[in-house]
């Protein structure tokens, strides 16, 4: 998503981090992106914080504005309906990673990521 700068600075990226995590409480922040794009919007991957507990959380992901820290919007990643650009894109994404076989799949492509680089 664009967001406007209007001569302003953009906020760290930790401070983006906790700022999420005030909008969405009982989430976790499982990843940080420390690259600070002028215009292009913050994106907080999230997950329920309790393990025991059922994953209730109705999103995946938060996107916050990088200049104010306002929250723009959430989203469900893997949801591609209805169909958006946005939408087929998170399709793709979904679709590749299910391919993967989840955990194992990653850990097969490291793997042979490694043996391919040593080769």
């Amino acid at each position: 998503m664009h967001a406007e700068a209007d001569g302003r600075d953009m906020i760290d990226p930790f401070e983006l981090r906790e700022r999420a995590l005030l909008h969405a409480p009982g989430v976790f922040v499982d990843s940080v992106d420390l690259t600070r794009t002028p215009e292009h919007s913050y994106v907080a991957w999230v997950r329920h914080r309790a393990e025991r507990e059922p994953d209730d959380t109705p999103f995946s992901v938060i996107i916050l504005d990088p200049y104010s820290g306002r929250e723009l919007t959430r989203r469900v990643q893997g949801n591609s309906w209805p169909p958006t650009a946005e939408a087929i894109m998170e399709f793709v994404y979904a679709l590749h990673y299910r391919l993967l076989l989840n955990q194992i799949g990653i850990w097969l492509f490291g793997i042979a990521a490694l043996i391919w680089t040593a080769a």
